[in-house]
């Protein structure tokens, strides 16, 4: 996995757990309301980190299928040409 995918799930995953620690009043802050509004901010944040890796690996995988794909065409296309050239 990239380097890129690995702080994305960490830092996805460190935001959605200060935000519920915000939310649950164990990390103290200001005025309710600005503590609700705030810790809603960083679970969304957090949420929104975590859907950017879930596409980001999905496409790298998506991306590594399709160029072993080609790889292997490119093989029996050749293969072809070989064996229509030694007829």
């Amino acid at each position: 996995m990239k380097t890129a995918l690995i702080i994305n799930i960490f830092t996805a995953i460190f935001v959605f757990i200060v935000g519920l620690l915000f939310l649950l009043n164990i990390i103290p802050s200001g005025s309710s309301s600005n503590r609700v509004i705030f810790s809603i901010i960083l679970i969304g944040y957090g949420v929104y980190r975590f859907m950017n890796f879930l596409t980001k690996y999905n496409l790298s995988k998506q991306e590594k299928s399709s160029k072993n794909l080609k790889e292997k065409t490119q093989k029996v296309i050749n293969n072809i040409r070989e064996n229509k050239i030694e007829n």
